[in-house]
């Protein structure tokens, strides 16, 4: 098993707990089930797939469609989270596919 599936298999299990899917809001999974977000890393050349369905957020390495791509860099990225949404730094990333879904994904 190579060192990304490792990480990727230990998120996934944080992501399945109970804890952090009761504080996800309900509104994610009815809205996003069954759509598959690109999340593409452009500095490092890096795509992770966020898989959602009714009860359950999955992360992957492959996947051959996907419905929506968010492209920006890791520091980007990062920023974005760390600024809690700031415009300044949602203006550096791209959403690219299904106009419903980003929106959705976006609000």
């Amino acid at each position: 098993m190579n060192k990304e599936s490792t990480v990727l298999s230990i998120i996934n299990r944080f992501l399945s707990s109970e804890k952090i899917l009761k504080s996800i809001p309900d509104s994610v999974f009815t809205d996003l089930a069954e759509k598959i977000i690109k999340l593409r890393i452009d500095d490092i050349s890096y795509d992770i797939y966020v898989e959602l369905s009714k009860d359950r957020i999955v992360l992957s390495e492959l996947s051959d469609e996907y419905d929506v791509e968010i492209k920006s860099s890791l520091a980007n990225y990062l920023l974005f989270i760390i600024s809690r949404g700031s415009s300044t730094y949602s203006s550096k990333i791209i959403i690219n596919g299904d106009v419903d879904t980003a929106s959705k994904f976006n609000s």
